[in-house]
Order: structure tokens, then C-alpha cells, then sequence
């Protein structure tokens, strides 16, 4: 693999294409310093896959794209490609057929790189391998730069290892053991992935397992319930049918019984009609009598009251007669005396007839008084007689009266006695009615109430039913929607853990960056390191690929506070060997405008500004204005094309794509390899997985919630769906029960309402006789009232009447009085004859007027007598009518009682109808509710059925009538308590599962096969881990073996070279371990005695000597294992003269089997070169070359 040719195009100082040539032999690249000689080493080393801008003695790795000159504009790439002769020993077996390998790397200011194997893309991974094994390589004892010879001797030992594990070809071993190591630990990451998601999933698959096991035993014990309750709802069915039939047929005896009954009440009542109507007639008949007895008893007590009235008329005349005469008897008295006393006046008168007669005129006018007075005592006895007679009159027809209203009175207290009872038994039946009717309204609204009640029950079992089914949708999905989650989740932790991992470790980075980023935070901040330029950029994901295309290597530009900070990291790098870095001094760029020159720039059509679509915080906008100022972003490359024509030189622009157009108009694109690996994408990917890892375990929460609820609630609603049931069923035998209620409450209304007629009628009647007594009665009351006041009045005046008569006899007395007293007077003042006269005249007119009261007191005894004749007379008339009357009223007695014991009769016989007639509709209300028991039975034994055959399709989706018909003997051979034993217990056993997911079994079965196949997964990354360390173990032992052979064979050859070189002396190297590592592989240590010095570590020698030293070793490694090529950068430099010629000898002698390609001033190096490529700067800032064969002495010019 000899180097034939390098073209080399816009890196570095090598602005133009510029071609070297090489042949074998030994080729020397001449030229004044800083001309760009050493740039062809560093194309070299580029070419072929460095990775480090320090190593390349820049700062970032768009630091080898030619940066412009005065005269020249930077270029947008750079560009070398490296062609070597194929020999078909050391290169891979896929590149064994081809002449060349032509090896091109590009690089775009927008950080893009490009990889070339013969012309065909390819990755930086295949480019490093293709040079492990060969000696050939960016870091390998082939390629031999500037102080690099000092390092060889002055680095430490374990870096000394490397240069004879190149020659031993050890690095490619190390390379695979790293890409082993690399597979390794990616494969022990994703074990232990898969081992979590294994562990998970095993748990999960533990729980699922267990789950079905429950499901299975849930289902198995349902099968066995179920088939016990579909025995247990036939036997039931059979025995709901049976007794249907019974009740049915019950129904219809109660049926006739009750027609029977009713038939039978209605003949009673027909007949008790009949009854009726005759008691009415017997009424009718006793009021009748009763009012024939009543006049009957008027006229008797008439005529008692007249005989009692006459006995009193007797009895006051017979009075009046022994008045009248023991008056008579004292009249003859008086008339006796008043004889012997007119013979003694007459004797007297005779004597004193001349003194009587001067008082005569007195004693007449006395007289004339006492007769006026007597004529009006007369007067008043016979004014007092015919007022007697008249109170008398008065007084009978007020006893007639009384003894009317008395009559009357009796007949009004039977009347109201009798309405009274008609009223009570009415308002008895009113009340009854009220009663019924508000039983009825009751029951009437409870069955409204229960009939609203159970329609509601069961629109609630409806909604709860669908609740139920729609629930349990709800619970699969949410369990599915659980198991997705969870293995999302899963697998979305994974990639987070993965990049968070990758992401710590600064992955993707460069090894500069990797190195100070990897330090603490704390030493980084004390440091003045901020972060990275990708840290702080926010780019939404459609423009990713073009700012990171455009962006490149400066993504990992270092931000840093000052110089300073950037100066100490560099050193810490530098002392470090950690590779290199670029750093951005935030504090010196607050110095520089806030918007570049290059902002000023207009947009053009169809194009976006990066920095309009690049966030980041204010402190870094001027940091992202000098980075994307000047780039504008479009749609494709050939809109980049045609825009950059329009603008040339002024802006860069980038397709979505990432292809970029830089100012200069090279042109970088075509496939980009681990774009979705991007920084910024990686960056954003990791902060969308962790808000989703969030969002995930969020919604996981909230599903598991979800879960838990959804079971409580379906439990409750399973709960409530079946009291709902049993509610209904209640509500609906409650319904019958009611409306059978209802039914013989109206019946009972019926009969009241007919009853209740009667009554009315009867009442009718009954008032309608009470007013005719109540107008009779009142009529009598008032002839009581006029004839008590006639009586009054008439008494009044007989009293009246009798006072005057009594006053008139008083007068008469004293009249009498005054005429003795005047005829004494008279007498007196006539001398006692005249006295005396007057007194035989007085005498003679007592003696007159005593005969005539004698003659009328005879004449008044007379008529008294003749009174009390004509009183007893009609006495005895009366007494006649009385017994008469007495013997009539007897009589009517006597029939009125038999008619009304014949009227009691038939109104017992009435009452006894009335009782049969209630006993009957009695009889006939008991074999209705018989009935109605026997219907409403019927009719819930009717419901039992609907409800068994709905709760079986319901529950079993099974047709009960159709499984009683295939499973009736098996019923009608079950034993219920048993059945309902076994029943019970294996509810108890399905409650004891507790919850239980029936997409378990399914789940167990899917999870089970997932578990199997990331069990074989995992089994064969143990598998893989174990072959990985198998291998990593055989490439340990064969990289120790190779290193101890080539060792020796290197220190053998060293002792041979060292003496050469130095004219004398020996030197060894030394396996040395590392006592702080003792595990650690050992290192080489440089031991070298020059000519005249005393044995010692080789960092005691002089500069010269090192240098000398150092070739030594790496000649004698050449010697072992020459590489195809060699390149030295001025390994001569820090050689004396005589040593430069032996060094030049040794080049000889190597160069017949390597290629040497030499950089150097030496002239006597310049003497041994085969050829000679002049490296001028004939225009400032590029570099041009010319080549001379010295062979040939011809010389030719490379643009």
C-alpha cells in the first residue's frame, strides 16, 4: 500500500488543486519555512481518518479549509484524496481486486465530512480499518512529524507501547477488542435493557399468569355456577310452571266461587227489596193506628179533662152551696135576732117614735148605699160567674191543645229517633265511603308512585346495564391502554436512559471536547468553561439537518469566558495529550458589534435567515448572529444553486436538506450518515422523550386510576344493577297487589254508593214527615201559646173581677157600717125614738134584706143544685165516652202493637236480609280476594318466570324454555339445598378471586410468547456477551504474544541500530509496570548508554541524543515491520552533520523496501531524495509546488 498519489484541494494553505506524485524510493518535499511543507503531512493524516484538529495544529476542524488570503476568499471545502498502490497483501479481502485504493475525505465549512473509497461513499469507520495492520495510520510509527520525535522519547511509557503495537500489528487487534469492547458494552446495555424490560415483562408475565390462573379457576367455577344455576333455574322453571297451573286453576275456582257468591248476594237483595217495600207498608200501617190512637187519646183525655173540670165545678159548687147554706143558716140567725130585735125597737119605738124621726132621712140615704152597694156585689158575682164559665172553656181547649203536642212531640222523637239512624248510618256510610276513597286515592297514587317508581327502577337498570356493558368495554380497553403504556414507557425510559448515558458522555464528540466537558461541573464553572455552542442553540426540527449541516464542527466549539479560560483548557489538553478543542471567549466577543456586517445582508426571495430560526438565550444572540449571519436557508440545493448565483460571494445557503452552498459556491451535500444522530437532534430528542417519559407516566397514573375506578365503579354498578332487579320485581308484585286493592275498594264504593241511595230515599221520606209534624206540632204550639194566654188573661180578670166583688162586699160592710152607725146616730140625736125607729126600720130591712139574700143564697143553692145535677149528668155522659174512648183506645193499643211487632218483625226480618245480604257480599268480597290473591299469584309467579327466563338469557344468553326441556330430568333430580350449598360456595370461592380480568388468559398468552422471544433475546446477547469476551479474551492473548515476539525482535534490533547511529554505545527497552496500576499493561522504557556515558533513562540524554535515540527506535521498528510507506516531517532537523548521514544511510537502506516521503532541510537529506517536490508561497497565504525528478534532472511545475 505505497502512496502513488495526493491531490490536495482548498486545505490549508493549499488553496488550487495541487497533485504529488510518488514513486518508491525515497521522495523529499523541500521548501522555506512556513511555505506549507508540513501541510502535506497533515493532508496525508487527514486523508486517512484524523479526527483531531490539534493533531492537524488547529483548533477546530475548519481550521484545514483555506481561511482566504489577501488576494484570495476562503473556500467553502477542503478537499484531499489519497491513492495507494494495492498490493493485495494487507487490505481488507473486499478491496483485494481493485489496482488502486484511491481514499478521499472532504470537509464543509458547514461541518459536513464526506468519505470516499474509490469513489464511492463510505464511513470513517472503513477507512480506519482499512489501514489496522498495516503500520500505517494517523497515530502510527509511519507517519513521523514535526517533535514528534522529542515525544517519542520524552512520552511516557504506555505511549512508547503504541509504536511496537503498531509494529507487532497489535492496534488492529486493539481496534477490534475496542469495536468488540464497543459491541460489548452496547450489547451489555441492551442486555440490561432487555433484562429490565425481561424482568418487567416477567413480572408482568408472573402477574398475567397468576391473573389467568384466576381467570381460568374464575371460569372454571363460573362454568360449574353456571351450570348449577341454569339446573337450579329449570327446577325452578318446572316448579314456577306447576304452580302456575295449580294457581291458575285456583284462580278459576275462586272465580266461580266468587260468580256464585255474587249471584247468590244479588238474589238476597232482590228478596230484601220485597222486604223492604212491606216494612214501608207496615210503617205505613203503624203510623196509621198511631195516628187513630192519637186522636182517640186526645178525645179521652178530652173527656177526662171535662169530667175533671166538672168534678172541680162540683166540687167549687158544692163549696159554694155549704157557703151559700151556712149563710142561709146565719141569715136565719141574723133573722131570729133581728125579729127579737125589731120587737124590741118596735117596743123601743114605740117609745122613742118621736125621737127617730129627724134621723130618717139618714138612715134612708144610708140604706140607699148599702143598696147600691149590694146591687153591685150582685153585679160583680155574676161577672164573676160567667168569667168562671169562660176560664172554664179556655182551659179545655188548652188541655185539648197540649194533649196535641204532646202527641205531636212522641211522633217527632220517633221521626228524628228513626232519621237520626238513617242520618248516622248514612254518614257511617259517607265516612265509609271517605274512607274507601281515600284508601283508594292512596292507593291509587302509591300505584301511581309505584308504577312512575318502577319505570324509573327500571330505566335505572337500563342506564346501569348499559353503564355496566359500557364499563367493562371501557375496563379491556383501559387494561390494553395500561399494557401499551407500560411497554411504551419501557421502552421510551430505555432510549432516554440510553441518550441521557450518551448524552453524559459526551458521545459524538470530539476527544478535546469530550475531555473538558467530562470534568466536574464545579472545576468546569471555577474554569470559565460555560458549555458547548449546541447547548445553547434551540432550532426547531424541519431546519435540524441544515443548521447542524451548516454549523458542522462548531456545534462543539467550547464557549469559555475569556481568552484565558480558553488558553488554561488548551494547556490542561495540551498536558493532558487529550486531543484538541476550539473555544469561543464569550467575554472578548461582547467586544465585537451584535449584529455582523453580515446581517445587514437582505434576505432573499424564498429564503429564511438561520439566525431567525435559531433560538438561544439573549446573552449567546451575538454568538448566533456571527455563526449564521451570513446563512440563509431554502427549500433544495437547486434553489441554493440558483440563489447563490444571484448573490455570489456574499452569502451561504442551505437546503432542508442539508446541502450547503458556501460564499465561495463549493458545494457540499449528497447522503448525510447519522443525520437523526445529529447533535441538536439528539438534544431535542432527548428532551421530547423525557417530556413524553412524563406524559407517558402521567397518562400510565392516570390509566391505572382510571383502572381502579372503573373496577370500584363496576362493582357498584353490578351491585346496583341487581338490587335494581329485585327492586323492580318488588315494585311490579307491589303493583298487582295495589291494583287488586284498588279494584275491591272501588266494588266496596259501589255497594256503599247503591246503599247509600236507599238510605237517601228513606231520609227523604223521613224529613218529609218531620216537616208535617214540625208544621202540625208548630200549628198546636201555637194554639197552646194563645189559648195559656187567654187562660192568663181570662184569670186575670176572674181575679180582677173577684177582687172587685170582694172590694163591693168590704163597701157593702162598710155601708152597712155607716147606716147602723147613722142609725145609732140618728137615734142618738133623735132621742132614741127616733133611734129606735130607724132601728125597726133598719131591722126591718136587715130582716128584708137578710130574707132576700136567704131567698137568693136559697135560689143560687137551688141553681147550684140543679148545676151539679146538670154537672153530674154530663159527668156520667162523660164517663160513658171515657170508657168508651177507653175501650176504643185499648183496642187500637192492642192493634197498634201487633202491627208494630209485625213492622219490628219484618224490621228484624230486614235486618237479618241486611246481614245476610252483607254476610253474602262478605262471602262473596272474601272469594274475590281469594281471587285476587290467586290472580296476583298467578300473575307474580307469571313474573317470576319472565324474570327467571330474562335473568338466564341475560346472564347464560341461554333461552330457559328450551334448557328446561333438554335439562328437566336433571332438574327435576337436583337437590336444591344441596344445589343451593354448592351454589353459595362457589360464589364464595368467585368472591375470593376478588377481581378478575378475563383478557388475562389472552394477555398471559401474548405476554408469554413476547416473554420467550425476549428471553431468546436475551439469550442470545448472553450468548453474544460471551462470544464478545470469548473474542475480546483470544485477541488479549494474541496481542500479548505478538507484543512480547515483536518486542524482542524490536529490542534486539534496537541494541543493532542504536550502536549503529551513535558510533558505539548500547540501549535496550525495558518492560516497565505502572505501580499505581499494576493491572495495567507495561509500558516501554528507553534505556541508552551513548558512546562515553554511563548506562541511564533516556530523559537524561541531550536534545541530539534523543532525537537519535528516538530514530534509532523507530528505524529498528521499520527493520521488524517495514510499512508500505514512511512519511518525516523533519526528523532530521535536530541532527548534527555526521549524524544526519547515518540517519540518511539507514533511509537508504530502508527505502528499498518502504517508501519514504521526507520533509527537510537538510541539503545532504536533499542529496539521497529520489526525487523533490519544491513547496513555494510565490503568492502570500498559497501554496504552489514543483517537482523535480533527480534521475531524470527534469523539472515541472503543479499549480
Amino acid at each position: 500500500m505505497k502512496i502513488r498519489r495526493l491531490e490536495i484541494s482548498g486545505f490549508k494553505s493549499f488553496a488550487d488543486r495541487v497533485v504529488f506524485s510518488f514513486d518508491d524510493g525515497i521522495t523529499g518535499v523541500v521548501g522555506p519555512n512556513g511555505c506549507g511543507k508540513s501541510n502535506v503531512v497533515d493532508a496525508v493524516r487527514w486523508a486517512m481518518g484524523e479526527q483531531s484538529a490539534k493533531h492537524l495544529r488547529g483548533r477546530a476542524m475548519e481550521d484545514v479549509i483555506f481561511s482566504g488570503s489577501e488576494s484570495r476568499p476562503a473556500t467553502g471545502m477542503a478537499e484531499v484524496s489519497l491513492t495507494f498502490q494495492n498490493d493485495g497483501r494487507l487490505v481488507p479481502p473486499q478491496y483485494a481486486g481493485f489496482g488502486e485504493i484511491t481514499v478521499t475525505r472532504r470537509l464543509f465549512r458547514n461541518g459536513d465530512s464526506e468519505y470516499e473509497i474509490n469513489k464511492t461513499a463510505c464511513r470513517l469507520m472503513d477507512i480506519t480499518e482499512l489501514f489496522l495492520g498495516t503500520g500505517v495510520g494517523t497515530r502510527a510509527y509511519s507517519i513521523i512529524e514535526q517533535g514528534r520525535i522529542g515525544l517519542i522519547v520524552s512520552a511516557k511509557p504506555e505511549d512508547r507501547r503504541a509504536f511496537i503495537e503498531e509494529a507487532a500489528g497489535v492496534t488492529k487487534y486493539k481496534a477490534r477488542r475496542k469495536q468488540a469492547e464497543r459491541k460489548l458494552e452496547a450489547t451489555e446495555q441492551n442486555l440490561l435493557r432487555l433484562s429490565d424490560v425481561v424482568g418487567e415483562v416477567g413480572k408482568r408475565l408472573q402477574s398475567l399468569e397468576r391473573a389467568a390462573k384466576k381467570a381460568e379457576k374464575f371460569r372454571e367455577l363460573r362454568g360449574e355456577l353456571r351450570e348449577l344455576e341454569l339446573l337450579a333455574a329449570c327446577r325452578q322453571y318446572v316448579g314456577l310452571r306447576e304452580t302456575e297451573s295449580a294457581q291458575a286453576k285456583e284462580l278459576d275456582e275462586a272465580g266461580e266461587a266468587e260468580k256464585v257468591a255474587l249471584a247468590h248476594a244479588a238474589r238476597l237483595e232482590a228478596s230484601l227489596s220485597a222486604e223492604r217495600l212491606q216494612l214501608l207498608e207496615d210503617e205505613k200501617k203503624v203510623q196509621q193506628l198511631a195516628e187513630h190512637s192519637h186522636r182517640i187519646d186526645k178525645q179521652l183525655r178530652l173527656s177526662e179533662q171535662e169530667m175533671e173540670f166538672a168534678k172541680r165545678e162540683r166540687e167549687t159548687i158544692a163549696g159554694r152551696q155549704a157557703q151559700h147554706e151556712e149563710e142561709v143558716s146565719l141569715l136565719g140567725v141574723r133573722l131570729a135576732h133581728l125579729g127579737r130585735e125589731e120587737e124590741e125597737l118596735r117596743l123601743e119605738q114605740q117609745k122613742l117614735a118621736d125621737a127617730s124621726a129627724e134621723d130618717e132621712a139618714k138612715q134612708r140615704q144610708a140604706e140607699e148605699s148599702l143598696q147600691s152597694a149590694l146591687k153591685e156585689i150582685h153585679d160583680a158575682q155574676h161577672a164573676v160567674e160567667g168569667e168562671r164559665h169562660q176560664a172554664v172553656s179556655v182551659l179545655t181547649k188548652l188541655a185539648n191543645h197540649r194533649t196535641n203536642l204532646v202527641n205531636l212531640e212522641r211522633r217527632r222523637t220517633e221521626l228524628s229517633a228513626r232519621l237520626q239512624k238513617t242520618v248516622s248510618e248514612k254518614e257511617q256510610l259517607e265516612a265509609r265511603a271517605q274512607e274507601i276513597a281515600r284508601q283508594r286515592d292512596e292507593l291509587a297514587q302509591k300505584l301511581a308512585a309505584t308504577e312512575v317508581k318502577r319505570r324509573e327502577l327500571h330505566q335505572h337498570k337500563v342506564a346501569a346495564e348499559a353503564e355496566l356493558t359500557a364499563g367493562r368495554a371501557e375496563q379491556r380497553e383501559t387494561e390494553a391502554l395500561l399494557i401499551k403504556l407500560r411497554e411504551e414507557l419501557a421502552d421510551r425510559r430505555s432510549r432516554l436512559t440510553s441518550l441521557l448515558e450518551l448524552q453524559k458522555n459526551f458521545e459524538g464528540y470530539g476527544r478535546g471536547v469530550k475531555a473538558i466537558m467530562l470534568r466536574e461541573e464545579e472545576e468546569r464553572r471555577r474554569d470559565g468553561v460555560y458549555g458547548l455552542v449546541a447547548d445553547v442553540l434551540r432550532v426547531e426540527p424541519r431546519y435540524e439537518r441544515a443548521i447542524e449541516a451548516v454549523l458542522g464542527e462548531r456545534l462543539q466549539l467550547v464557549l469559555v469566558e475569556s481568552h484565558a479560560a480558553g488558553l488554561k483548557a488548551v494547556d490542561y489538553l495540551r498536558k493532558a495529550a487529550q486531543g484538541r478543542a476550539s473555544f469561543v471567549p464569550l467575554t472578548e466577543m461582547e467586544q465585537l458589534p451584535l449584529v455582523p456586517e453580515a446581517a445587514d445582508l437582505p434576505a432573499p426571495e424564498d429564503t429564511v435567515r438561520a439566525v431567525d430560526v435559531v433560538g438561544c438565550a439573549p446573552e449567546h444572540d451575538r454568538l448566533r448572529n456571527y455563526l449564521l449571519a451570513d446563512v440563509f436557508l431554502c427549500d433544495t440545493l437547486a434553489a441554493a444553486l440558483s440563489l447563490w448565483a444571484r448573490n455570489p460571494g456574499e452569502r451561504t445557503f442551505v437546503s432542508a436538506d442539508g446541502e450547503v452552498v458556501d460564499k465561495e459556491g463549493v458545494v457540499s451535500g449528497g447522503a448525510l450518515e447519522g443525520v437523526a444522530d445529529g447533535l441538536l437532534h439528539k438534544r431535542r430528542e432527548v428532551q421530547e422523550l423525557a417530556e413524553t417519559v412524563q406524559d407517558l407516566e402521567g397518562r400510565l397514573h392516570l390509566a391505572t386510576d382510571r383502572l381502579q375506578q372503573l373496577s370500584a365503579r363496576l362493582q357498584a354498578t353490578d351491585t346496583q344493577v341487581k338490587r335494581l332487579v329485585h327492586e323492580e320485581r318488588e315494585e311490579e308484585l307491589s303493583q298487582l297487589r295495589l291494583e287488586r286493592d284498588v279494584a275491591r275498594l272501588q266494588e266496596d264504593l259501589t255497594r256503599i254508593a247503591q246503599r247509600d241511595q236507599v238510605l237517601h230515599h228513606e231520609t227523604e221520606q223521613l224529613e218529609s214527615a218531620m216537616s208535617e209534624v214540625a208544621r202540625e206540632e208548630q200549628t198546636s204550639r201555637d194554639a197552646v201559646a194563645a189559648g195559656e194566654g187567654e187562660q192568663s188573661e181570662r184569670e186575670a180578670r176572674l181575679r180582677a173581677m173577684q177582687g172587685d166583688l170582694l172590694r163591693a162586699r168590704e163597701r157593702a160592710e162598710s155601708v152597712q157600717a155607716e147606716v147602723t152607725k147613722a142609725k145609732v146616730s140618728a137615734a142618738a140625736l133623735a132621742e132614741r125614738r127616733e133611734g129606735l125607729a130607724r132601728s125597726v126600720q133598719r131591722t126591718q130591712e136587715q130582716r128584708s134584706e137578710v130574707e132576700s139574700r136567704r131567698e137568693k143564697l136559697q135560689a143560687e143553692i137551688a141553681q147550684g143544685k140543679e148545676r151539679d145535677a146538670a154537672l153530674q149528668a154530663k159527668a156520667e155522659v162523660c164517663q160513658q165516652e171515657l170508657r168508651q174512648l177507653l175501650a176504643e183506645s185499648e183496642r187500637l193499643r192492642q192493634e197498634l202493637g201487633r202491627a208494630r211487632a209485625q213492622y219490628d218483625q219484618a224490621q228484624e226480618r230486614l235486618r237479618g236480609g241486611d246481614e245476610q245480604v252483607r254476610q253474602a257480599r262478605e262471602e262473596a268480597r272474601t272469594i274475590g280476594e281469594r281471587r285476587g290473591k290467586a290472580e296476583l299469584a298467578v300473575q307474580g309467579t307469571r313474573l317470576e318466570l319472565t324474570h327467571l327466563e330474562q335473568q338466564v338469557r341475560e346472564r347464560h344468553l341461554m333461552e330457559l324454555a328450551e334448557v328446561a326441556v333438554a335439562r328437566r330430568e336433571a332438574a327435576l333430580q337436583l337437590e336444591v339445598s344441596r344445589a343451593e350449598e354448592q351454589m353459595h360456595s362457589l360464589r364464595e370461592k368467585i368472591d375470593a378471586l376478588g377481581e378478575v380480568s378475563l383478557t388475562a388468559i389472552d394477555e398471559a398468552r401474548e405476554v408469554g410468547e413476547r416473554f420467550a422471544f425476549l428471553s431468546s433475546q436475551k439469550a442470545d446477547l448472553e450468548e453474544s456477551i460471551a462470544k464478545l469476551r470469548s473474542a475480546i479474551a483470544r485477541i488479549d492473548r494474541a496481542s500479548k504474544e505478538r507484543f512480547r515476539e515483536t518486542f524482542q525482535l524490536i529490542n534486539d534490533r534496537f541494541q543493532q541500530v542504536f550502536p549503529r547511529l551513535f558510533r558505539g554505545g548500547t540501549a535496550e527497552l525495558q518492560l516497565v509496570e505502572d505501580p499505581a496500576n499494576p493491572s495495567a499493561e507495561p509500558g516501554v522504557e528507553i534505556v541508552a548508554q551513548p558512546p562515553g556515558k554511563k548506562l541511564a533513562s533516556v530523559n537524561l540524554l541531550s536534545g541530539g541524543e534523543k532525537a537519535l535515540t528516538a530514530v534509532s527506535l523507530i528505524f529498528a521498528i521499520f527493520l521488524i515491520k517495514p510499512t508500505p510507506f514512511c512519511l518525516l516531517d523533519e526528523v532530521d532537523a535536530p541532527l548534527d552533520e555526521a549524524n544526519v548521514g547515518r540517519y540518511n544511510e539507514m533511509v537508504r537502506e530502508m527505502s528499498r523496501s518502504s517508501q519514504f516521503i521526507v520533509i527537510t532541510h537538510n541539503k545532504r537529506t536533499m542529496e539521497v531524495a529520489d526525487s523533490l517536490y519544491g513547496v513555494t508561497m510565490e503568492e502570500p497565504g498559497i501554496s504552489k509546488t514543483v517537482s523535480v525528478k533527480l534521475s531524470h534532472q527534469g523539472a515541472t511545475a503543479a499549480a
